[in-house]
């Protein structure tokens, strides 16, 4: 087993193991929808890792980089390990092995987003020290489902669309921090 960056590794090599992964997960991405989902997360192959036996990867963690709150931040955008190789601690070698790696690009934190019913995965990141500093709820529909229509309008207000350079003026009404995957800079990356 080698623990390696994925910095050399192709996209179809990095989304074949997703999807053996994943593939008994409730949310199945295909390769266009996980390309764009680690994009926006500020995916880094240089700063991501995995392990592989011979040429197949078999556990892995896709890191996002960027600021959140300010900090230089490592942002696991997915960690997955074949089912065949779970149970082995592939998981926390390859995230104890990115660590020194991180820190020489000079990140400061690591944040995480796991869903809260995915025990096994909450088990393996406290296992690490990571402690619950927020939850969120997590809403998914489809886009044909969403009505635009507008039934009633209060005068005192108006909806309008507005550009990417005024997105620096929301954050002064704001009652909360966004989370990663829906921070202004994971925005900005999305276009």
């Amino acid at each position: 087993m080698e623990i390696k960056s994925l910095a050399a590794t192709s996209f179809d090599t990095i989304f074949k193991a997703f999807t053996l992964a994943f593939a008994d997960y409730e949310m199945q991405l295909n390769k266009r929808e996980l390309h764009t989902m680690i994009h926006r997360r500020g995916f880094n192959p240089a700063l991501s890792f995995a392990a592989f036996e011979g040429e197949e990867m078999v556990a892995f963690t896709l890191n996002g980089i960027g600021n959140f709150e300010g900090v230089p931040t490592a942002y696991d955008t997915e960690t997955g390990t074949l089912k065949e190789y779970r149970g082995q601690g592939l998981a926390t070698q390859v995230f104890e092995y990115s660590i020194p790696y991180l820190r020489k690009a000079g990140i400061k934190q690591y944040l995480l987003e796991v869903l809260q019913h995915n025990t096994k995965a909450i088990s393996v990141y406290r296992n690490l020290g990571f402690q619950v500093t927020r939850e969120f709820n997590y809403f998914r529909q489809k886009t044909e489902d969403v009505h635009h229509e507008i039934t009633s309008l209060n005068p005192l207000y108006t909806i309008k669309p507005i550009g990417m350079e005024q997105y620096s003026v929301i954050s002064g009404f704001w009652d909360f921090y966004p989370s990663w995957q829906n921070s202004f800079e994971s925005i900005q990356r999305a276009g």
